[in-house]
């Protein structure tokens, strides 16, 4: 074993020590269907009919034919296709209408930070600082608030991504978190990761919808530590 893979295997046995993932096999082995209700993992993805309107994005695609590609870009490639998809979302009232504040209209849809990591952080909302004004261009990013509470984690090895995918001035509720729910399901099976840490408000709403995550507030020195580690170490 090299010093890298006993580095690896000694943090996991330590996680695992801390309650902070599962000593279940299949788990360590980067599996995903332990964050995933059963609705979530029968669901015929291929099938979906969405409600959103066309809209005028062209993809750029890359032929691969007999190419090698690494997990990473494999799953970087999807999470790019999700995002199109994420932008002409409008099956709830927040991503069917603009975002607006003091008169300037933004397109209210961001994905993600689309950094493939194994450790993923799931915020509420975009703010409106995040919406950018070329709405293909918007890339989800911690606000001062949480970059600063959280000045402990590397924000830029974690897979930064929303609860609700859409900003602005208009409430969020039960029905968008739902109508939410598909993309969350599809990052967490693609990006399958080590860890999923959330907010205290946020960890309690999907919570309940069956997403095994932890509370980065309830985190003591101890386990913050372990979770640095698993950061830098995969």
């Amino acid at each position: 074993m090299s010093r890298r893979e006993k580095y690896l295997d000694s943090i996991s046995k330590l996680a695992v020590k801390s309650d902070l993932i599962s000593d279940d096999p299949e788990h360590l082995d980067n599996s995903a269907d332990d964050f995933l209700s059963e609705e979530a993992k029968n669901f015929d993805w291929f099938n979906f009919k969405s409600t959103a309107p066309d809209k005028p994005f062209k993809p750029t695609f890359k032929h691969v034919a007999g190419a090698e590609i690494s997990d990473k870009e494999r799953k970087y490639r999807f999470i790019s296709s999700l995002s199109s998809t994420c932008i002409s979302c409008s099956m709830c009232n927040l991503g069917a209408n603009l975002a607006e504040q003091g008169g300037i209209k933004r397109d209210p849809h961001i994905l993600s930070n689309k950094i493939i990591c194994n450790v993923m952080f799931v915020d509420f909302r975009p703010e409106w600082q995040d919406l950018s004004e070329n709405q293909i261009m918007s890339t989800a990013c911690p606000t001062n608030r949480i970059s600063q509470k959280y000045a402990w984690l590397d924000f830029n090895n974690i897979y930064y991504t929303y609860m609700v995918k859409c900003g602005g001035s208009l409430v969020a509720g039960e029905d968008n978190i739902e109508a939410c729910s598909h993309f969350l399901n599809m990052e967490i099976k693609m990006i399958m990761p080590k860890l999923i840490l959330a907010t205290q408000s946020v960890y309690r709403k999907i919570s309940e919808k069956h997403i095994r995550a932890i509370n980065v507030d309830d985190l003591n020195d101890k386990k913050k530590s372990i979770v640095k580690k698993i950061i830098e170490g995969y």
